[in-house]
């Protein structure tokens, strides 16, 4: 996947994958997508969750997302984007009662909206036409620019087959002007070939380019699109996290074996043994490792290694003090330094794309 997409680094990019439920190790390697800058938007279907999982369990540093659960057997829609983006989530959408659907509006140059949305299969034609055409409807008049990531069940490569759905899916297209950007199998198996996993756009001039990739997380092959737009470079950023620069293994041991975490037991109740137990803990972590505040930096490229990026900050601290004191001491200092930074730099991209 990062072979299909490194050449895009800089664009806006757009994916939408059937996950077939994001539990256990699926949701590790979406968040890695994400982390590692795959995706500026991921839109996923079939998330098949409940209220009964946090939303502290699916937060992604640097992006936000917003969810609509059915039930862990089936169903489900999430929208993950860039905390930078700009959006408005739109909450007086129509009911839909036989589409699962989220409706968002970002700008990217300029405005989108976009509408996520997935037919269960067991939902009837005449239904999900008239609430597909009532999200169109709904998602036309309130912007320009509209963009449909989902799964509707529709297949379009054989569009006559199950009562004509896809046929349907297609004239309802032709009405709205929304052309699909994919045109290959999204779903695969030994005896068929179906394309029901879709990105619709009623201004395609507006994108790059578009395909289909296969991460192996489900059954379903992930889609994605490329749109003409630079996405806006990452904002560096300050976070909290402990410091363990001072940390000494054999020193925590000690004095924890000295914290007299039996006086939580003085407490009836296991709230309060709970805190007292957790106060003591973390009052010697403190000592140890403390809370700190950090400056993280915003767009490393993807092949950024420690040497480098240790190599880049002393190399930007020589050239701190070459502006202080101009002379040829500290100007020949600093471009060594950067000469040094070169071939560390080209190391690691030959590293990062051949492994």
């Amino acid at each position: 996947m990062i072979i299909s997409l490194q050449k895009y680094s800089k664009n806006f990019k757009i994916a939408h994958l059937n996950i077939n439920s994001i539990a256990g190790f699926k949701l590790s390697e979406i968040k890695s997508w994400l982390l590692r800058g795959y995706f500026d938007v991921l839109v996923l279907t079939e998330t098949k969750l409940d209220r009964t999982l946090p939303n502290s369990q699916f937060a992604v540093d640097s992006y936000r997302f917003l969810r609509l659960d059915r039930s862990i057997n089936g169903g489900g829609v999430m929208i993950y984007w860039r905390t930078d983006i700009i959006f408005h989530h739109i909450t007086n959408m129509p009911k839909l009662s036989a589409l699962e659907a989220i409706m968002i509006k970002f700008k990217i140059g300029k405005r989108w909206l976009i509408a996520i949305a997935y037919r269960p299969p067991s939902v009837s034609t005449i239904i999900w036409k008239d609430k597909l055409l009532e999200l169109l409807d709904s998602a036309s008049c309130l912007c320009e620019d509209v963009l449909l990531p989902g799964d509707l069940n529709c297949n379009l490569l054989n569009p006559n087959v199950n009562s004509g759905d896809g046929r349907n899916f297609i004239d309802i297209c032709d009405i709205y002007n929304m052309d699909c950007l994919i045109n290959k199998p999204t779903r695969e198996s030994q005896f068929s070939q179906t394309l029901i996993d879709v990105i619709l756009t009623n201004n395609k001039r507006r994108f790059l380019s578009s395909g289909v990739l296969e991460p192996r997380l489900s059954d379903h092959s992930l889609v994605y699109e490329i749109m003409k737009t630079s996405a806006p470079p990452l904002r560096s950023r300050k976070i909290m996290c402990r410091s363990f620069q001072n940390y000494n293994r054999d020193e925590f041991a000690n004095e924890l074996a000295l914290v007299p975490f039996h006086v939580a037991s003085i407490f009836d109740d296991v709230d309060d043994q709970a805190w007292a137990f957790t106060k003591l803990l973390t009052d010697v972590i403190d000592i140890h490792a403390p809370v700190k505040q950090f400056h993280v930096r915003g767009g490393h490229v993807p092949y950024m290694t420690p040497q480098w990026r240790r190599a880049i900050r002393h190399r930007n601290r020589l050239w701190k003090i070459y502006k202080l004191d101009p002379n040829a001491i500290n100007w020949n200092t600093y471009t060594r330094q950067r000469n040094h930074c070169t071939p560390l730099r080209r190391n690691a991209i030959i590293n990062y794309y051949h492994h």
